[in-house]
């Protein structure tokens, strides 16, 4: 099981990697594609929304394509919102040919949302082997990139605590009391305003 301390550093790192990773890419004049949001603290059985995007284009990009890598035993793949997918690797880790074509997308933003199902507790990095990306722009060109990756952290599933029996019946026999009293007063208080006064001779 991940520590608080392990977690903290796993952000930390992430951040860290990032901030370079982005001054380095703008620098150069690269566009940035990132697969996921950030380290995600899933529990087990989740569903696993993975976000890839795109920043940084100079020109508008027509076609992509690219491969996700994860671990196995701890997230196994789904699909994708859009796009088509050559084949999901759920014993290795890999989806594979994730594409799409006539994107026409300007700048940035998401190109595709890829689905996993937390499977086992562990730390899963997603990251997008650079051999396997292709972006072209409306001419066929391809368009210089740079990538970064995330961190899936699966923990055990949260405990729904439930009382015992003992403790039930003592919660339920603690609120018919309560119950009971309030009745009780109430009825005191209608039989008061109900009786007429008496009234003492002179």
């Amino acid at each position: 099981m991940l520590s608080a301390r392990a977690a903290k550093d796993i952000v930390k790192n992430y951040l860290s990697a990032v901030i370079l990773l982005t001054f380095a890419s703008v620098s150069s004049g690269e566009a940035i594609l990132t697969v996921g949001n950030g380290p995600d603290f899933e529990s087990f059985g989740n569903l696993v929304e993975v976000d890839v995007t795109i920043f940084g284009l100079t020109t508008t990009l027509n076609a992509f394509q690219f491969d996700i890598d994860f671990t196995p035993g701890v997230l196994s793949g789904l699909g994708a919102n859009v796009g088509t997918i050559e084949n999901i690797d759920n014993v290795g880790g890999t989806a594979i040919g994730i594409a799409r074509s006539s994107v026409g997308l300007n700048f940035g933003g998401t190109l595709v949302r890829f689905f996993f199902r937390a499977i086992g507790e562990g730390l899963s990095p997603l990251s997008i082997p650079a051999s396997s990306v292709t972006l072209l722009d409306s001419d066929g060109n391809e368009i210089a990139f740079t990538t970064t990756g995330a961190y899936v952290v699966v923990g055990p599933q949260p405990i729904i605590s439930t009382p015992e029996p003992g403790s039930l019946w003592l919660s339920l026999i603690g609120i018919a009391g309560i119950v009971a009293f309030h009745l009780k007063q109430r009825r005191l208080v209608s039989d008061s305003t109900n009786r007429s006064p008496i009234r003492r001779s002179s």
